[in-house]
């Protein structure tokens, strides 16, 4: 019984909001003047998850970089197409990402990955983040970084997960 209230102690206090959440602010500027519009950021995990960084910028330039679980490390920048970016924004506007509370799903499960999704919709910029396993089923959040990943065509850089067996990382 002792054993069972430790751990639920344990569980409490991992699943309190982090401190030091990304405050509410204008979209950075970035080289040329353009700005962040999103950025997904998939950590690390006790498996072979992949783990990588897209930033997207409002008119489309796209930057990926791989860290650990990929096929292809980076870093590769290339250009959404118009289509693709207003899938994205579609994407973003009917998810309810605006709706979402900041600490929605920040409770660290020790061996799943962290999603960090910001979207600079003016006049703010919104963080998310989101430790897999902790709602008990598929977020919001996960949902739109999965779509994200999709129009992006993240694959290609990442591999499929059958693909990412056979990359030298």
């Amino acid at each position: 019984m002792r054993i069972a209230i430790t751990v639920l102690g344990f569980a409490l206090v991992a699943c309190r909001p982090l401190v030091g959440a990304a405050p509410a602010v204008s979209a950075p500027p970035r080289a040329g003047g353009e700005t962040l519009f999103v950025r997904l950021d998939r950590d690390i995990c006790f498996g072979t998850c992949p783990a990588y960084k897209i930033e997207i910028d409002r008119d489309g330039a796209v930057r990926y970089t791989g860290r650990a679980d990929v096929c292809e490390p980076g870093p590769i920048s290339e250009r959404l197409s118009d289509d693709q970016m207003s899938k994205l924004r579609t994407a973003i506007s009917t998810s309810g990402f605006a709706a979402i509370p900041e600490h929605c799903c920040d409770c660290p499960v020790s061996d799943t990955p962290t999603l960090t999704l910001t979207v600079a919709d003016p006049p703010r910029l919104k963080t998310v983040v989101d430790s897999y396993g902790c709602e008990g089923g598929t977020t919001p959040v996960e949902a739109l970084a999965d779509t994200i990943d999709r129009i992006v065509g993240i694959e290609r850089w990442i591999g499929t997960k059958e693909e990412r067996k056979n990359c030298q990382w």
